[in-house]
C-alpha cells in the first residue's frame, strides 16, 4: 500500500515537473486526447454504482450506473491530471489516476479501456485489508509504445486493462 502511494506521488510530481519545464503552445492544453472506457465487473443483479471524474482534484462529471449497465466512458483533455472514483454502498471505492501529459507533436486520439471489480467491505474485513481509497492504478502516456499504459504495481486483482482479461 505504501508503494502505491509513493508511486502515485512520484508520478504526479514528475508530471508537474514535465508540464512546467516545457513551454506550452497556446490552445493545445484544451484538446481532448484520451477516451477512457471502463467496465465494472460484478455478478450482482441489483444495486447502483457511482462513477465520478475529477480534473486537477475538482469534480467535473459523474455518472450513476444501474446493475444492468456497467460501462462508462469519459473524454480527457491533454496535459491534465484526472482521477476516476468508482463506488457503491457497502463496497470499497476504487480510485484510478490518469496523467494525460503527451508530447505536443502527438495529435492522435488515444483509447484506454479497463475493467474494475469492487470488493465488499465484508470481504476486506475477512482479508484484513485496509479500507482507504488510495489509487489502484496510474495511467500515463508511454512514449516508447505511443499509447497509454498503466502501472503494474498492485493492480492484479483490482483494475486490469481489458486486453489482459481476454
Amino acid at each position: 500500500m505504501k508503494n502505491i502511494k509513493f508511486i502515485a506521488i512520484l508520478l504526479l510530481l514528475l508530471s508537474i515537473f514535465q508540464l512546467s519545464a516545457k513551454p506550452k503552445p497556446s490552445g493545445d492544453d484544451s484538446l481532448v486526447c484520451l477516451k477512457v472506457r471502463g467496465t465494472i465487473v460484478t455478478d450482482k443483479k441489483e444495486g447502483m454504482y457511482t462513477v465520478i471524474l475529477y480534473k486537477d482534484s475538482v469534480k467535473v462529471d459523474s455518472i450513476v450506473l444501474h446493475h444492468w449497465h456497467k460501462d462508462f466512458h469519459f473524454y480527457l483533455d491533454r496535459n491534465a491530471i484526472y482521477e476516476i472514483k468508482i463506488s457503491r454502498e457497502g463496497y470499497q471505492s476504487k480510485l484510478i489516476c490518469f496523467d494525460t501529459a503527451i508530447p505536443y507533436d502527438r495529435d492522435l486520439m488515444f483509447d484506454f479501456h479497463f475493467h474494475v471489480k469492487l470488493l465488499t467491505n465484508k470481504i476486506l474485513d475477512l482479508l484484513d485489508k485496509d479500507h482507504d481509497i488510495s489509487p489502484i492504478a496510474l495511467v500515463y502516456y508511454n512514449a516508447h509504445n505511443n499509447s497509454f499504459a498503466y502501472t503494474k504495481a498492485n493492480t492484479k486483482e483490482l483494475a486490469v486493462p481489458s486486453k489482459l482479461l481476454q
